[in-house]
């Protein structure tokens, strides 16, 4: 019975932590050292905190901005670009929805007045555990705003769920 309750806080200070670091600003000039780069470290955060336990594949393909769930627009991100995105999330590349896991997949961040938006869709798969036994997607449209040195969420907008 320790043990059980020992996980139960485990899980829960590691739901918290996640819940915190996609609520955390990211610096431009950061351990990423690219705006875009930033702005879509944070954007995937911001997703990807209600979903804490997801094993998260990084798709490079770029994704229509205000679509869902969003096909490809045929532009790539950058590899090292890619990578770094990966490296902060700890998370793998690949173009497919993993069976076990998730797919994040994000449009290119956009000026919209004086903010940026980018749009962020996780796909998965049927034994993701997210939905059991189904596959599924969470589209959202993020709009973030730039202060005081960092890049933060300031709106969301639910695009589509399944």
């Amino acid at each position: 019975m320790p043990m059980l309750t020992f996980l139960r806080r485990l899980h829960l200070v590691s739901s918290v932590l996640a819940l915190a670091a996609a609520s955390a600003c990211v610096a431009p000039g950061g351990t990423m050292g690219d705006p875009q780069a930033a702005i879509e470290l944070v954007a995937a955060r911001s997703l990807l905190s209600r979903y804490p336990d997801a094993r998260v594949t990084i798709d490079s393909a770029y994704t229509i901005a205000g679509a869902a769930p969003g096909g490809p627009t045929g532009t790539f991100r950058t590899s090292a670009r890619t990578g770094a995105l990966a490296t902060a999330l700890r998370a793998s590349v690949g173009s497919h929805v993993p069976d076990d896991g998730v797919r994040l997949r994000l449009s290119e961040p956009r000026v919209v007045d004086d903010s940026m938006r980018v749009t962020v869709t996780l796909d998965w798969g049927s034994g993701s555990g997210v939905t059991p036994g189904r596959s599924g997607y969470h589209t959202q449209r993020l709009t973030l705003l730039h202060e005081r040195g960092s890049w933060r969420v300031v709106r969301i907008e639910e695009l589509g769920i399944t």
